[in-house]
């Protein structure tokens, strides 16, 4: 074989294996984004606990010395 037909195929094996890389680094980079979805529904469940305060039973004291309408 001459030297420009070894480079040829060492050219195209490269190729082959630098599709290969990509796709499976692109298959990688899709599948956890299923499982992080899930974690985000999971955990947006908020649980508050709330007390209800006392009600105000004060009465507000009435100026006299205002007119009255």
């Amino acid at each position: 074989m001459r030297l420009k037909d070894k480079k040829l195929q060492f050219i195209r094996k490269m190729k082959k294996v630098f599709l290969f890389i990509a796709v499976a680094f692109a298959i990688a980079a899709c599948a956890p984004k299923q499982a992080e979805e899930q974690k985000v529904q999971e955990d947006s469940v908020v649980v508050v606990d709330t007390v209800a305060a006392p009600a105000d039973t004060t009465i507000a004291s009435v100026d006299s010395v205002a007119p009255q309408m």
